[in-house]
């Protein structure tokens, strides 16, 4: 039973560069981040039948993930003075972290108003993601498990497949916050029903979805489609399914649009060079083979509706809204 103690809060700075967990921390962002930008432009590239780019498409993304990492650590030295302020609080209803450094909160609204002035989508997504990240509150359903550094005077709160947040206590109130923490949460036993480890769903998921969007790639003659929409659907399918469920109706958005396009695109009245052939529509140019494939690309796109769909609802929750 959770305790009715008076709440345990402390403010913080800890260092950026030389603390090893937010070191550690930048490190591992962009190696994912390099890994999903490798697997969504290699399959970009191979869907679209461009195999002799692939080399080139490594080695550029490998220097611009490092010229990424190499930017973070210069931000965090020069404009944070490689330090962050936060506030901790731990009370019955959670533990909640809010980031106090002025010039943090400053450049993540810079961030957000250079991608609006730039109009580049990259920047202005993670300056939001930061912003949001300013206040976090966690409950303790939430948490499944916790790790405690006692050399390092750190706690470390997951659920059941990743670390939800990492607390930096004093040295003088670390052994209060650990008894205060242990006092709180919940014991396992009762939780037995989370021990299933949601990733193999979730990878599920992202390769429905990868399939599904195979078709979008492969459409020719008499349809056009600029690559940028197939993309687009792609990149927010994978958001809705490991960010935020959301982005499912930019999803359900895109691909009624592309549907559209291409019933439009079929219906269309074409006039042949040859006069003797005299007009024709899209559609009409489809043989047996084609007609299955028009048949695989409508079921790809009533999957990826679907599946944007029970993410909206709540039905298939995202990665990062999971516990």
């Amino acid at each position: 039973m959770i305790s009715k103690k008076q709440p345990v809060a402390w403010d913080i700075s800890t260092p950026l560069i030389n603390n090893p967990f937010i070191f550690r921390a930048s490190i591992q962002l962009c190696l994912i981040t390099w890994m999903v930008a490798i697997v969504l432009f290699g399959f970009i590239f191979v869907a679209s039948g461009e195999f002799d780019v692939l080399l080139s498409m490594l080695a550029i993304m490998t220097m611009i993930i490092a010229g990424l990492w190499l930017s973070m650590l210069l931000v965090m030295i020069i404009f944070l003075g490689n330090r962050m302020s936060m506030h901790f609080t731990i009370d019955t209803g959670g533990v909640t972290c809010d980031v106090t450094s002025k010039r943090s909160k400053v450049a993540n609204r810079l961030l957000i108003l250079l991608g609006l002035l730039a109009r580049k989508p990259g920047a202005l997504g993670t300056g939001a993601i930061a912003l949001s990240q300013e206040s976090q509150m966690f409950e303790w359903e939430r948490i499944y498990a916790v790790r405690y550094n006692e050399k390092r005077k750190v706690i470390t709160l997951r659920n059941r497949w990743r670390s939800l947040i990492t607390l930096f206590c004093l040295p003088e109130n670390y052994d209060e916050v650990v008894e205060t923490i242990k006092g709180k949460i919940l014991l396992r036993q009762q939780y037995q029903h989370l021990s299933k480890n949601p990733i193999s769903s979730l990878l599920l998921r992202t390769s429905l979805t990868i399939l599904s969007c195979v078709p979008l790639f492969q459409l020719e003659y008499p349809f056009k489609v600029d690559l940028f929409i197939p993309i687009f659907i792609l990149c927010f399918s994978m958001a809705t399914i490991w960010l935020i469920p959301l982005f499912g109706y930019v999803v359900i958005g895109a691909v009624l649009y592309l549907v559209m396009v291409i019933i439009s695109q079929g219906l269309t009245v074409h006039t042949s060079q040859y006069a003797s052939l005299g007009n024709y529509r899209g559609f009409e140019l489809i043989n047996g083979n084609e007609w299955i494939f028009m048949a695989l690309l409508f079921l790809a796109a009533i999957y990826l509706i679907w599946s944007s769909w029970r993410a909206i609802k709540g039905i298939d929750e995202s990665a990062l809204f999971l516990d």
